[in-house]
């Protein structure tokens, strides 16, 4: 997640849209940790702003192209053993697909990031119905990239994948029960979170790696229960 948000930050600054920072992503952490904890980031991400630039988001983009790749050689083997497969592909073939993977999916990510912050910004500023317009437009263009992730990882990761009428019905359990634990996510982090206190931040963390934890778990049932329909079909 540290080079992942590098990069999103150091692309909001090469594009001009630092005040995303400022009206959107801000205010919320300031509220919710202590006033050093937020001096400590507003000052790194201003210095991400100020010094960043295309060198800094090639650095960020390949250590996260490399992370991401990691991950995804790891679905793709919990891929292979859901599907009953055993991959026969040379290792560097396995590696340069998942870093091509890591591409599409990093893509994918930072994209639906960037469209629901960035968004939300041009939304709020705009107004009325044509904001009401844009809110609706980037949540259907985020779900459509999640969407997009967890296909071509599904289609091109394991040695054999299922039929793309499968990866299809996968991707869009996958996405649908992603959004619902995101949105419990951010409520509990909006409602009952405290940040400003040492057991808060252990919670905090905790919980985080909870979700993402059971993020994967939504990722691996999914495939198994499309894999079982699949076979019964």
């Amino acid at each position: 997640m540290i080079p992942v948000a590098l990069l999103g930050v150091a692309l909001l600054g090469a594009v001009g849209q630092q005040q995303v920072w400022k009206d959107t992503l801000g205010p919320p952490i300031d509220e919710r940790v202590l006033p050093q904890v937020w001096a400590g980031v507003d000052a790194t991400v201003q210095r991400i702003f100020d010094t960043g630039g295309w060198l800094l988001i090639a650095f960020a983009l390949v250590l996260s192209v490399w992370d991401v790749s990691s991950a995804v050689r790891a679905c793709s083997s919990g891929l292979n053993e859901i599907l009953g497969t055993r991959d026969r592909r040379p290792t560097w073939l396995r590696f340069a697909v998942s870093i091509v993977l890591a591409v599409c999916v990093l893509v994918c990510l930072v994209g639906a990031a960037l469209l629901l912050t960035a968004g939300a910004y041009v939304a709020h500023e705009v107004g009325g119905a044509a904001g009401y317009a844009i809110s609706l437009a980037r949540w259907a263009a985020a779900v459509f990239l999640l969407g997009l992730a967890v296909g071509v990882t599904v289609r091109f990761g394991p040695y054999d994948p299922p039929s793309p009428r499968w990866v299809s019905a996968g991707a869009v359990l996958i996405v649908a029960t992603w959004l619902a634990t995101s949105l419990l996510f951010r409520w509990f982090v909006a409602s009952f979170a405290n940040f400003r206190s040492g057991p808060g931040v252990l919670a905090a963390f905790l919980l985080l790696t909870t979700y993402f934890y059971t993020s994967s778990l939504i990722f691996m049932v999914g495939i198994q229960l499309d894999e079982l329909l699949r076979s019964d079909a």
